[in-house]
């Protein structure tokens, strides 16, 4: 949506100082439903080439009208999570994993990601692996930026908070983590966004109903076990929020219901 960056650079030029941001705001907004015909809710491989060089691979799912978006590691087996049932831990399979995905993909407004955690030697958050690269807050900032395709102007005329929801595992661990360092990063471009991580491993759980939960813990929980909560980082900071993710977007959403 280039189109959008272009139109906005012509009206501040036309524009004198004198007229408000809110101004400005309702003429980006106008523009909103120009993104809705790049929607593609249904999963598909998309390769985004980053300004180093860098190619990525991931699975994509877009929902502009409702402002979800979902990014995952095209092989799952790579994510190293485990599926937790009500028995014992069972094997991470795409069956399950499309499942999930698609649970998660109906929470928002929210950006979700599914990838791989990993820490330096010290057991500290550093980054995410993405279809088998290492990646820094930099670069999934951008791949974040690549995805939503200009429309972080539009989240940002609304000015709500956005959450941007890390299913990896310690992405919040350490005094500097990744998850805190995603939020600097990305606050560049997005200026309410909120960044949601894990300080532990995250299992995905399946209840008795078929209800699928993520659990933080270290070591695992048996399934339907209350685990840790996940942190929330902003521009304040960093604070706990709940045990359940989805609570955790809710909560931070509330002010979109009052759209």
């Amino acid at each position: 949506m280039r189109k959008l960056v272009f139109i906005m650079l012509m009206l501040c030029a036309q524009w004198s100082m004198a007229q408000t941001f809110q101004q400005i705001n309702e003429e980006i907004l106008k523009y909103e439903q120009c993104f809705e015909q790049l929607s593609h809710p249904e999963p598909k491989s998309v390769s985004h080439q980053l300004k180093d060089g860098t190619s990525v691979e991931v699975i994509q799912r877009t929902d502009y009208r409702n402002k979800r978006f979902l990014q995952a590691d095209p092989d799952v087996q790579q994510l190293n999570v485990n599926i937790m049932d009500n028995q014992d831990l069972t094997n991470w399979e795409m069956q399950e994993a499309s499942k999930i995905f698609d649970d998660a993909f109906g929470v928002g407004p929210a950006f979700n990601i599914y990838a791989h955690g990993i820490c330096d030697p010290e057991g500290n958050s550093s980054g995410v692996r993405l279809n088998g690269k290492d990646l820094t807050p930099a670069q999934t900032a951008e791949l974040i930026l690549r995805t939503l395709n200009d429309y972080e102007l539009v989240l940002n005329a609304y000015n709500r908070p956005f959450p941007i929801v890390l299913h990896t595992c310690t992405s919040a661990k350490g005094s500097n983590p990744f998850a805190a360092q995603l939020q600097r990063e990305i606050s560049k471009h997005i200026k309410n966004a909120v960044v949601v991580a894990a300080d532990a491993p995250v299992y995905a759980q399946i209840d008795s109903k078929g209800i699928y939960l993520e659990t933080i813990s270290n070591p695992p929980l048996k399934a339907n076990a209350i685990g840790r909560k996940w942190i929330a980082f902003d521009s304040n900071g960093a604070r706990q929020t709940s045990p359940d993710w989805k609570e955790t977007v809710r909560t931070l959403t509330s002010p979109w219901s009052t759209m």
